[in-house]
């Protein structure tokens, strides 16, 4: 979604994977990115924006998140995906017969979304490999 040439209000980046100009990149000015992850990743990136906040903000506005795991957060998370307030990028899918594959494609760093692994033979119904499904 970085290099899609699409300028958004809102990215939330839940791995926090991405480097500041890419989300400066992907952002109308004036739009916000909402940065989440662990406590030891989310903390360094917002002491190195700190540092450096001129340089990589340009205008957009960058929140830190730090993930906090219960129940009640996860059933909120849980309405946003299913009412497609939030939505999840799907990259790939594969079966677990081609978790080789899926591993090298992840490796190699040419995934823009989630990777899927499905386990079980309902793979039919399934997209195929290689479209994003969102």
């Amino acid at each position: 979604y970085t290099r899609n040439g699409i300028r958004y209000d809102l990215i939330c980046d839940i791995a926090s994977s991405r480097g500041f100009s890419d989300y400066k990149r992907s952002l109308k000015p004036g739009g916000t990115c909402v940065l989440v992850g662990n406590r030891d990743k989310v903390i360094l990136r917002l002491i190195y924006f700190l540092l450096f906040r001129r340089l990589l903000s340009g205008g957009r506005k960058f929140r830190f998140f730090i993930a906090k795991i219960n129940q009640k957060d996860l059933n909120i998370l849980g309405d946003l995906l299913e009412t497609r307030k939030v939505r999840s990028i799907i990259d790939r899918r594969y079966s677990l017969d081609e978790i080789g594959e899926a591993m090298q494609y992840l490796g190699e760093g040419h995934a823009r979304g989630k990777i899927v692994i499905t386990v079980g033979s309902d793979m039919k119904n399934m997209p195929s490999r290689g479209r994003s499904q969102q």
